[in-house]
């Protein structure tokens, strides 16, 4: 397998094998990450919302983070970024995974502790979506 930029800097493609795939569509790197290993990680956005314990404990939150930050590694998932929010999620985290197995069980790691009541997302590219879209016929 093999990995080349598609765009100088902004895209790349995937060429596995010529009896294989080949993704023909560019796919945005802030959407899909490439590891060092050559893999495409999808990208999850998990949302937040504390629980009772979650809000006494709120002091407290960033250092769960990094705590969460050291579960995902321990499971090959990168987490991209957290931020709090206003509205109706108080935190909003995005990880890269490399299937859903890994990140399921990170975020039932963190429901786990209780502080927060989580929603799972798979994020799509407007590419990825094409090629969804492409195959309805």
């Amino acid at each position: 397998m093999s990995l080349r930029p598609a765009e100088p800097s902004t895209s790349w493609s995937v060429r596995v094998s010529p009896d294989a795939f080949h993704v023909a569509y560019p796919l945005p790197c802030d959407l899909v990450s490439n590891t060092a290993e050559g893999l495409i990680m999808a990208i999850y956005i998990v949302l937040n919302q504390f629980t009772d314990q979650g809000v006494r404990a709120l002091k407290d939150t960033t250092k769960r983070a990094d705590t969460i930050r050291e579960m995902a590694r321990k499971l090959g998932v990168t987490t991209k970024a957290f931020y709090w929010t206003l509205g109706d999620y108080d935190v909003v985290d995005i990880f890269d995974a490399p299937d859903d197995a890994s990140i399921a069980a990170l975020v039932a790691s963190i429901g786990a502790a209780g502080n927060v009541r989580t929603q799972t997302l798979r994020a799509f590219s407007e590419e990825e979506m094409n090629g969804i879209i492409a195959k309805l016929g």
